[in-house]
């Protein structure tokens, strides 16, 4: 018996619906008659009955009340927490069929985002470790435990991942798959010297505790970590007892740091790193550039595939020695210094100061003499410092703005001042595609169009445009 649209509220159960696919995003994708059905924790394959949580009127949202038939994509998530966290959502789906999903997501928003049809995408590119590829993971403390039962729940300890899509319950946790083994064992180290220590985490209703959040970054090539202690209000004196058997037990840690976090009321909200143990940095080795980076400061968080995502863009870029290149968003100056030896001129810009403070001490670290960092927002920093653009006209800009996409002022500045070959780096095929509109309009044509999976297991997409104008 079909239901009809009038008929649908919030708790109606629609029944036997197949996921055709996944959205951008990670929701499965079913129809009900006309209408789109966005499914939560599902997987293509599956036939399942619904129970709907949102009605619009071109779409509906559920989540899955039975599952009526298995999917044949399905496999074994290695991750006994899968399902409760929010990070990973696709481990039980198989990597080949996550692949094809996220390829066709990239064509699907390119065709009615960018109103693009006519330009062959390229074959999506895989990762090479499917598990352990992370070098950042944040986990957060929270004194009341987050278990299945609601009976359960108490005041204790954890240390893990939010649960999904809730950002007040944590998932206890004693390994991340996604994150490399050595830092799981620091993670599982610190996780229980703390509760013997019995530190208390912060508690955001009460305003009590100190412990916020940890921080584990690692470096793939000199295998040496960071760990970042976040508290509120200075934790030096209650962190100092741990440092002694944290870092005995653990050589491989370079650097231990406390994020400090103090509000005061009326007053503007400070927040410093205090060194608690070695250096402030740890490096990563990407090719033949070395890359320093502090503990505030963006690195892709896939050391091995961003030697894949460097070498494209080399190539793309296609740098004979005598071209300036401009590295919009340059963070700690990954791309720039990458690419600075096969240039004349590179030319970094960059908001966060503690990053430009980073590309600088790049520069210094790899010797490098033709390249050039400066701090500000992109809103409006060619505005502000139009002579740079006028001394140093571009062949190449590299964008790889975050998830929000290209500010107009910077599409703006790009359009009015230069004439160039643009490698369009993006983590959001979707704003990637409105800004290609743009850009379109102005006169760029699309060159290549190359997807590359950064994050398996999880919804995320790398995708890199070429355009020229």
């Amino acid at each position: 018996m079909q239901i009809e649209y009038n008929q649908i509220k919030k708790g109606t159960i629609l029944p036997n619906l197949k996921i055709e696919s996944l959205a951008f995003g990670g929701k499965g994708l079913a129809r009900y008659n006309d209408l789109v059905v966005f499914v939560s924790n599902s997987i293509p394959g599956e036939k399942v009955d619904i129970r709907v949580i949102k009605k619009k009127k071109k779409y509906i949202e559920g989540v899955v009340s039975n599952i009526n038939s298995k999917s044949e994509y399905e496999t074994s998530p290695e991750c006994a927490y899968f399902g409760l966290c929010g990070g990973c959502s696709s481990q039980n789906l198989a990597y080949e069929i996550q692949l094809k999903e996220k390829y066709n997501q990239v064509k699907e928003i390119f065709k009615h985002i960018g109103k693009i049809n006519n330009v062959p995408i390229n074959d999506i590119i895989p990762c090479k470790e499917k598990y352990n590829y992370r070098n950042k993971m944040e986990f957060t403390f929270s004194n009341r435990k987050w278990y299945e039962n609601p009976k359960d729940i108490k005041l204790d300890k954890a240390l893990g991942l939010h649960i999904k899509r809730r950002f007040d319950k944590i998932v206890d946790i004693d390994r991340c798959f996604i994150q490399h083994e050595l830092s799981n064992k620091i993670f599982s180290y610190i996780k229980n010297i703390i509760i013997e220590n019995d530190l208390e985490p912060f508690d955001q209703r009460l305003q009590t505790g100190f412990l916020s959040n940890l921080i584990i970054r690692f470096s793939f090539s000199s295998k040496k970590t960071m760990v970042i202690f976040n508290t509120m209000g200075d934790g030096e004196k209650k962190l100092k007892p741990l440092l002694k058997p944290i870092t005995e037990k653990f050589k491989e840690i370079a650097s231990i740091m406390n994020r400090v976090t103090i509000k005061e009321k009326g007053k503007k909200t400070i927040v410093e790193d205090n060194i608690l143990f070695g250096q402030d940095y740890i490096i990563e080795k990407i090719g033949d550039i070395k890359y320093r980076y502090s503990a505030n400061s963006f690195f892709q968080t896939n050391s091995i595939q961003s030697n894949i995502l460097f070498e494209y863009i080399s190539k793309e870029c296609d740098l004979t020695g005598n071209e300036t290149v401009y590295d919009l968003y340059c963070g700690i100056g990954a791309i720039s210094l990458y690419l600075a030896h096969n240039a004349k001129k590179v030319i970094g810009i960059e908001v966060v100061e503690d990053a430009i403070k980073d590309a600088k001490e790049n520069v210094k670290l790899n010797k490098i003499k033709n390249a050039d960092f400066f701090q500000g927002d992109l809103n409006n920093f060619f505005k502000k410092n139009h002579k740079i653009i006028q001394k140093n006209k571009p062949d190449v800009i590299i964008v790889d703005p975050p998830r929000a996409g290209l500010h107009k002022n910077t599409i703006d500045t790009i359009i009015k001042y230069t004439n160039c070959k643009i490698v369009y780096v993006s983590c959001n095929p979707s704003t990637q595609a409105r800004d290609l509109v743009i850009l379109n309009d102005a006169g760029y044509r699309i060159a290549n169009i190359q997807p590359l999976d950064m994050f398996p297991h999880t919804p995320h997409i790398e995708n890199i445009v070429t355009l020229i104008k």
